[in-house]
């Protein structure tokens, strides 16, 4: 889906940077498209995922993909939601 994305034009897969605030410095500067995409490192520290969710909760209507549910401690409440898609594919929402 991704690579769709990019060849309609509509999302830029963000490169791969030590800390996560050049992330958002690089998409603040490259305005252009609808959707940015990160690849996360499943290593990531958890330091680095609470900066990361930090920094994702100053920008609005940002839809994050992830493999497993974020622990709740490190998201601020009343700024997320959290879905999930089951076997089934459907979405399901999760309470934090």
């Amino acid at each position: 889906m991704i690579e769709y994305m990019q060849r309609l034009g509509v999302a830029f897969e963000m490169p791969l940077f030590r800390q996560r605030r050049d992330v958002f410095r690089c998409a603040s500067q490259i305005k252009n498209h609808q959707m940015y995409v990160v690849d996360m490192l499943r290593g990531t520290r958890k330091n680095n995922l609470t900066e990361f969710y930090s920094e994702t909760a100053k920008l609005k209507n940002v839809t994050v993909f992830t493999n497993v549910i974020p622990n709740k401690t490190i998201l601020k409440q009343g700024n997320w939601e959290v879905w999930k898609i089951t076997p089934a594919k459907l979405l399901v929402k999760c309470e934090l």
